[in-house]
């Protein structure tokens, strides 16, 4: 289904994006 699968890269690129900034920060405290 392409929708459901549109749903799953949304999600999973907003996921990404947010580990990614949480990762980001870690490295800047330190």
């Amino acid at each position: 289904d392409m929708f459901m699968a549109l749903w799953g890269a949304i999600i999973s690129l907003v996921l990404m994006s947010h580990l990614h900034d949480k990762f980001l920060r870690k490295i800047n405290r330190e």
